[in-house]
């Protein structure tokens, strides 16, 4: 029984007028294949967001890099500074300014180029690219959890491949010590990466926070996500970070001050908007196209409920000019600056060779007999090297190293590929290519031992030597063996 038609049920096939037989449209599955395409488009945008975000970071690391810098700090901190302007560029303003319409506002040789169908941020602005944004920074805060993934996954791939996928560590490919360090040894602590990221969060989070307040918590929850994930890849994954001055830090302070700066202005402009809080409304330039309404929105002076944001913005931008500009004996004067007073305060330290382990000071008793022994000269003062050899082991001791010389930093160590004469049997650590002869025993000769230390210790004479003046290194001797 043919039941089409009846029950309310839409026949397979229906009659125009004309008695044509015709196939009825399917609504439903057009609607949802639309509504799944832009779901689609909608979700990927936040994902080539991050992916476009990896890119740049490895270009921009990879161009600072090559660009150098005269220390370590300074071309970290440049890299910080470089990753992060081309990630906030990227993730907090790219996708803003092309759905921006700044036609309304002079200078229109300039804001007649931004023709977005927005004119504000206005209802229709947050569920449409405001969510983007949230979304993007949402994926943002799972990214710790892929890095430390990663940080384990690869390596361990390295090491398996290395051992020949077999499960022995001393069954390798490598031809060098070096290269074998570096297997097994962990990365580097790439911390200029970290804080471009951790910028790039408060800056996004401060610009867009004060209309979107769900970003705070989600710069929250990726805070913790990263403490908890540096916290394990720090102790399990990667190599001690080196030892590095303050400029990283004091670069870090120095941008972080701008955030809430773009916080103020941007908040106001958001919390002034004329269609959420004003119940303003404008006819829309054309009803076919997806151009929204006209915001009527400009800067003016009239007091309303976001007033007191721009009075804090144009404050802070005074404390900003006034302490750029304003000589530091007026700020003095006028309590904008701390007094170059010196202050003496009683820390209750022990004295410095009562805080070096027994394994720092013999770093520089062993380096010192080493050059005295093979080459004859010292690099530090006898009395110096004296205390050092005769310390004990510290009831409290320093953290880090307590030397200020290049090679203490293991960042400039593994670039040098420098063994020092603190390592005991560091001439099997050393290959140099040479066939060894051994003793009787089976052991290196003495001969042969030298020659291979000497590959390190010719780096720490070439740098102690880059600070004697060229009039006495044209002095010395040429650089023969045993010298």
């Amino acid at each position: 029984m043919d039941i089409s038609g009846k029950f309310g049920l839409t026949p397979n096939t229906l009659e125009d007028r004309y008695g044509k037989t015709v196939t009825p449209a399917s609504i439903c599955d057009i609607y949802l294949s639309i509504k799944y395409r832009g779901l689609l488009v909608s979700s990927s945008i936040s994902f080539v967001i991050i992916a476009i975000n990896m890119v740049l970071k490895k270009f921009v690391i990879a161009l600072l890099t090559w660009v150098k810098e005269s220390t370590k700090s300074e071309m970290l901190a440049s890299i910080t500074n470089g990753v992060f302007i081309a990630l906030y560029l990227n993730t907090g303003f790219l996708l803003t300014a092309a759905n921006a319409n700044l036609t309304e506002h002079p200078p229109h040789f300039i804001t007649d180029n931004f023709t977005g169908p927005f004119y504000d941020y206005d209802p229709e602005w947050y569920p449409e690219v405001g969510f983007l944004i949230l979304k993007t920074m949402i994926i943002n805060s799972l990214l710790p959890f892929v890095g430390l993934f990663t940080g384990w996954a690869i390596p361990l791939l390295h090491r398996r491949m290395d051992m020949k996928w077999g499960k022995d560590r001393y069954v390798t490919k490598k031809t060098s010590m070096a290269m074998y360090k570096k297997t097994w040894s962990g990365g580097d602590y790439v911390i200029h990466f970290k804080q471009s990221g951790l910028l790039l969060i408060v800056f996004v989070s401060c610009m867009y926070g004060v209309g979107m307040p769900l970003l705070f918590p989600v710069a929250a929850f990726n805070f913790a996500n990263q403490y908890f994930c540096e916290r394990i890849m720090a102790c399990y994954q990667v190599k001690l970070p080196p030892t590095l001055d303050d400029k990283l830090t004091n670069n870090m302070i120095a941008m972080m001050k701008w955030a809430p700066l773009i916080m103020l202005f941007n908040g106001y402009w958001m919390l002034s908007n004329q269609q959420i809080f004003n119940n303003k409304w404008s006819y829309k330039p054309n009803s076919l196209s997806n151009t929204h309404m006209k915001s009527g929105h400009y800067i003016d002076l009239h007091v309303n409920w976001a007033s007191p944001i721009l009075v804090m913005a144009a404050a802070a931008v005074f404390l900003v000019i006034f302490i750029k500009f304003c000589p530091e004996e007026i700020r003095m004067r006028l309590g904008f600056s701390l007094q170059e007073k010196e202050i003496k305060v009683d820390e209750d330290l022990p004295n410095f060779f009562d805080t070096i382990l027994l394994s720092q000071a013999d770093e520089i008793v062993n380096e010192e007999k080493n050059l005295k022994t093979y080459y004859g000269f010292e690099v530090n003062d006898p009395d110096t090297v004296e205390k050092l050899d005769n310390a004990t082991q510290p009831r409290k001791s320093m953290m880090g190293t307590p030397w200020y010389t290049i090679l203490s930093n293991d960042m400039y160590k593994d670039d040098f590929q420098y063994t020092g004469a603190y390592v005991e049997e560091r001439e099997k650590l050393i290959e140099d290519g040479n066939d060894v002869k051994e003793d009787e025993n089976g052991n290196m000769i003495e001969e042969d031992k030298r020659i291979k230390c000497e590959q390190s210790d010719l780096v720490i004479m070439l740098l102690n030597v880059a600070c004697v003046p060229d009039a006495v290194v044209k002095k010395i001797p040429d650089f023969e063996h045993g010298w």
